[in-house]
Order: structure tokens, then sequence, then C-alpha cells
């Protein structure tokens, strides 16, 4: 005690043992801890090993005593949401990784293990975050989720939570209510998201959050979209640790405010400060999000096969329509006009097609943007069909006097000696009539032609036919050597 009242710090058996026995002068049976961020604690000094093996160790004081005359029992709980070599980079070897996983797996050998599945989390939700004032509240609010429950289409959509894995919170209608106004399948993709973020992400703040942006504007028949966990949680906040995860993340955020949104924003003919109040962009933002959510957790199963049911269900009540019952269209259509221009967004064929975002860290517009205008000239792309047309067939070796290629062709037994060409037999400037005929005895000449443009710019492709029966040629055709001309259709597989 003399230490106490001079202001020194004690050691850890030390000072437990001087609390214990001030709480048993006070009368106490017991004395118990909380510890909650402990684990995050440590990780902010991960790359010190030293100093997190020589704390971390100081977790089995609680347990075992150099000093055995403590006055009163310890009750320790330690909040444990990570294992602690998960903040370790891919650069950290084996050994480092081996001893962090040693500490934990000492510390909890000697301490008891209560799980918190997230299947609890309905329950504590509803104690914590989202238990009615009174009993006339309770009742309002069990008359707004009987009407959403009438709605079959939408209903079972929403009831998508349990299939996902040790992250299922409940699918049925008794932890469907404990979560009103979020939904089974918010809740699915929000403990998904959370997984791979940090600690403080956890899903009760998430919804916490939700809850008070909301405060002034939520109605007790409004649901909370599945498109509102973006902002939160992908928009802001930091990256996940893992690499690919962070790459993810990375990929989404750059895709949604470099690409996704000035194109919402263009197509609606509006600035970023007309966007908030907004009705028709607010829609297509909606579901621009949804998007985003089903690419970076597909495995949560109601963000499988996002059709416009589906989307329309997971963004209950904020999308309208002309006529009840065409909400579905209303999605088909906002969606089907950015298809063009958004890369990522991609539709299936069909009378209810799937929509999804395909998500990259590479910036393939900026690639683009650095191809020479030349590239895509007629000369151009007629020697890049050349040269995968070469490839195909085997064709090589040097050109001859008029562009010619050797190939021996093996048929019946024989190689058979032949000249290929590319070229436009119609244009007798680009290829004369000397240079379609076969020049060697014996040997067949082979034209492949290319196409040609008409005078209004279209491409057109001419039919495979022989050379003395092309009328362009026909005229003044002296030559007996067998000489053919090939021109590729756009339809063919080949």
């Amino acid at each position: 005690m003399d230490a106490v009242r001079g202001g020194e710090y004690l050691d850890l058996d030390t000072g437990l043992a001087v609390i214990t026995r001030h709480a048993k002068a006070l009368g106490y049976d017991a004395m118990v801890l909380f510890l909650d961020e402990l684990i995050l604690w440590l990780s902010t000094k991960i790359t010190d090993h030293t100093f997190v093996n020589t704390e971390g160790a100081k977790l089995n004081k609680l347990v075992e005593s150099a000093d055995a005359a403590r006055p009163l029992p310890i009750v320790s709980f330690v909040a444990r949401q990570r294992n602690l070599e998960e903040f370790l980079g891919p650069q950290v070897g084996g050994t480092e990784r081996e001893a962090l996983a040693h500490l934990m797996r000492s510390v909890q050998g000697r301490l008891g293990e209560i799980v918190l599945a997230d299947t609890n989390l309905p329950e504590i939700a509803e104690r914590r975050l989202l238990k009615p004032v009174s009993e006339e509240a309770r009742r309002t609010i069990d008359a707004a989720f009987v009407a959403v429950r009438e709605k079959r289409e939408v209903w079972d959509v929403l009831l998508l939570g349990t299939q996902y894995g040790d992250a299922g919170i409940g699918s049925d209608a008794t932890a469907f209510r404990r979560l009103y106004p979020f939904s089974p399948a918010l809740v699915a993709a929000l403990v998904a998201l959370s997984q791979a973020l940090q600690r403080e992400r956890t899903a009760l703040r998430i919804m916490t959050e939700l809850l008070v942006n909301r405060r002034h504007t939520l109605a007790v028949n409004d649901l909370i979209g599945v498109s509102a966990l973006v902002d939160l949680m992908v928009l802001s906040g930091d990256l996940p640790d893992r690499p690919k995860l962070k790459q993810q993340f990375q990929a989404a955020r750059d895709t949604y405010r470099n690409k996704l949104r000035p194109l919402l924003l263009a197509r609606n003919g509006i600035t970023e400060e007309q966007a908030a109040g907004h009705e028709q962009f607010n829609l297509d933002d909606r579901l621009v999000k949804t998007l985003l959510i089903g690419a970076l957790v597909p495995e949560v199963p109601a963000l499988h096969n996002l059709t416009a049911a589906r989307l329309h269900a997971l963004n209950f009540g904020s999308i309208s329509a002309p006529v009840k019952g065409y909400e579905n269209q209303v999605v088909v259509d906002r969606l089907k006009k950015y298809a063009a221009d958004a890369g990522e967004l991609h539709m299936t064929e069909g009378p209810d097609p799937v929509f999804s975002l395909k998500l990259s860290s590479i910036d393939y517009d900026k690639l683009l943007d650095l191809v020479p205008h030349n590239e895509t000239a007629a000369g151009v792309l007629q020697q890049l069909v050349r040269d995968l047309v070469c490839a195909d067939l085997g064709v090589g070796g040097a050109d001859g006097t008029f562009g010619e290629l050797p190939y021996l062709r093996e048929w019946r037994g024989r190689k058979h000696a032949m000249t290929v060409r590319f070229g436009n037999i119609r244009d007798r400037d680009s290829m004369p009539d000397a240079s379609v005929y076969a020049t060697i005895r014996g040997a067949l000449s082979w034209t492949i032609r290319s196409t040609r443009q008409d005078t209004a710019g279209a491409a057109t492709w001419p039919v495979s036919s022989s050379l003395t029966g092309d009328p362009t040629r026909r005229s003044g055709c002296r030559c007996s050597l067998p000489t053919t001309s090939w021109g590729v259709s756009p339809s063919s597989p080949r």
C-alpha cells in the first residue's frame, strides 16, 4: 500500500492483490474484469513482437498468480473477436506467426470459452438497440411487420439469412421481427462485411449508425435496404488487413467514386449538390450500391442471381412505379440504360435478366486512353487479322514478291505446295491481277479476302468463291493454274 500512496506503478500481480484486498475491505465477495478491446490494443503493437508476447502473457496472471493470498476471486471476461496472428502481414515468417498462435493457445487453455455466435445477434439487437419504448409502440411495429410479411415475393428474399455458413442470423419470422426494420438478408450481408473489416466496424455499431442517420426520416413502415451498407462499410473507414480483401474493397471504392457515381449524375443531369434530393438519382444509386455489395460478398444467399425482383425486394419501399406491380420493370429499365456505358455492369439476356458488377483493380479506361488513335486504322486491323489467321493455319515464312506466304498442306499422304495471300481482290490498286494468280507450276494459289468498305462506310463480307467466277476479275483471265479465294464470315464460328 505504501507503493500506491507513493504514486508508483505496480506489477500486475501486486496490483491485483492490492485491488482485491481493497474490494474485500469494502465488503465485496468477488471482482469482475471486462477486457473488451484487448486484442485490438495488442494488434496496434503487432510489429513489436517482444511487447506483444510480454503483455499477452500477462493474461495468464488473471488466473494463475504468484501471490496465493488474494482475498477475493477474480472473474475475467476477455473479448477475442479475431486471432492475433491474423493481423500479421504476408511478409511475416512462420516462426513469428507460430509464436503468436502459441501465446493465444496458452491463454485460451487457462480461460474458459463462451461462444457468442451470430445466431444470437437478433436477440442482442432487440434488447440493446431495437427495444420498443412502450406496449403501444410494440403493437404499431407488429402491424408494420405484418404488412411486409403479406408481400410474399419480397418476404422470401428478405428471409435469406441463415444459409450463409456461420454468419447465419436466423431466417424465420421470429428473427425477422426482432431485427425489424432490418432484414435477415441485410444483417447476413452486414456480418459478412464485418468479418472482412476491422474490429471497430461491428454489426451492432453499424446498425446503430444506420438508425441514427435516419432518425428524422425513417417511418415505421420503412425497411432499411441492403444498399445502405455501402456508405458506412465500403466507402468509408479503414480497408481490410488481408491483401486480397483490401484490393477488392479498394477496387469497389474506385469503381463507384470514379466511374459509377459520375455516370449516374450525368445521366440524371444533376450536380453533386443536387443529388441528395433527386428521387431518380437516389433510386439508381441504391440499385448500383446493392450490386456493389453483391460483388464484395457474393456468398450471401440473398445476393445470388440479382434479378430485378430480388433487387426490388432488397430495397423494398424505395422503388415506386406508375402502375402497381411494375416495380421490377422499373428496375430493368433503370439499369439497362447504364449497361452500355458502364463496362463493369453486366446484364444477362432473357426476359428476367440477372445483373452483376465485376470489380477489377485495373482501370481499363485509362489503358485504352493510352492506345494511339492509329491503332484502330484499317491497315492495322487488317494486319491483326492476318496475324491471327496465320497463327491458326500455321502459315509462316518470308513474304514473296506480292506478299504471298509459302504453305505446305498434307493431304492424302502427300504434301501440297501452296501460296497464301491476304487482300481485297475487288481492289486492283492494292491487289493487281498478277498478284492473285498462282506463280508456281503445280502450286495452288489461295487468296484470303479481307473486309471492304462500301461508299456508305459499312463493312461487307464477300462470299467464298473461285477467282474465275468473280465478275470483277473474270474478264481477261488467262491463268490456267489453280487459284481460289476465301472470305471469312463474321457469323462463322472460326
